[in-house]
């Protein structure tokens, strides 16, 4: 199952690391395939299923996707992680063990936060981690890759606003000759008209 849209399938796994002091952080990751926003870093000591289901339940119901992919690890097999999922209609996509490439899009990911960040800083403590590692995944969905069907230079967190805009206006060439919508996406109001309305206002 491939994504065809931002917001339909999102990809889940985790990383770890450790502090100055030799104890572990472990590292929970959320991106949109489609765009490869990171949607949420969570960092803690540990990380089990109760503590992923608040995660999704803080992205809240505008943000989820209709299918999470992830690998077979402990957090995610549990009982409350696969209640979420059938409560919320979102369906679980498990990749085989053993094959990472299943979930490339995540897979990624992790590897350009290692590499970028988790090789090269060490952290004092849990907080210092957390401060400095969601202040990447800001600049990340910034300055970061999108999906190959993006324009050039659009970063995922853009790419959803320009799709926003391309969405409204199809659905009101859809519409027909007269139709008008006053679109608010973002904040920016956006007049759109149909097809055969601005050819006789405009030419």
């Amino acid at each position: 199952m491939c994504p065809v849209w931002p917001s339909v399938i999102w990809a889940m796994d985790c990383q770890f690391d450790t502090t100055a002091d030799e104890r572990t952080l472990k590292v929970l990751n959320v991106i949109d395939e489609f765009t490869r926003e990171a949607l949420v870093i969570e960092v803690d000591r540990a990380v089990n299923a109760d503590e992923v289901v608040n995660v999704l339940d803080r992205l809240g119901p505008d943000a989820w996707g209709t299918g999470l992919r992830f690998d077979n690890g402990p957090e995610v097999i549990a009982d409350a992680v696969n209640d979420w999922c059938r409560f919320n209609g979102t369906g679980s996509l498990f990749i085989d063990p053993g094959a990472p490439w299943q979930n490339a899009c995540i897979e990624s990911f992790n590897g350009r936060l290692r590499d970028e960040l988790l090789n090269s800083w060490r952290f004092d403590s849990l907080r210092e981690a957390r401060v400095i590692i969601e202040d990447w995944r800001i600049d990340s969905n910034a300055t970061g890759p999108t999906a190959p069907t993006a324009e050039p230079a659009v970063t995922g967190t853009s790419f959803k606003k320009v799709k926003a805009r391309e969405l409204r206006v199809a659905e009101v060439q859809s519409a027909g000759d007269g139709a008008e919508v006053r679109a608010n996406v973002d904040g920016e109001t956006t007049l759109c008209l149909s097809e055969q309305r601005r050819t006789r206002l405009w030419g």
